[in-house]
């Protein structure tokens, strides 16, 4: 139904965003990225690893020990808006 209007009236016509600024908004960003690059964050880095090892350290719990009652897809999805 949705290609069929899109084809009929044109798609920007429909819902700007979908059709229009929304699929050129990565290309965009990735754009703006690679014209002004800026140096790495360190400390990014660092809480990177951090959390790598942390994460690494827990399903390796969950792997050896029968009782650990964490999952390991638990642990990317604790910060997401759906745990709140």
């Amino acid at each position: 139904m949705i290609l069929h209007l899109a084809n009929e009236s044109g798609g920007i016509h429909l819902n700007g965003w979908f059709f229009g600024g929304g699929t050129r908004a990565p290309f965009g960003y990735i754009t703006s990225g690679l014209n002004a690059p800026t140096a790495p964050n360190i400390g990014i880095w660092v809480h990177l690893y951090v959390g790598d090892g942390k994460v690494a350290l827990l399903v390796l719990a969950c792997q050896t020990l029968l009782w650990w009652p964490l999952h390991p897809i638990a642990y990317g999805m604790a910060d997401r808006s759906t745990m709140d």
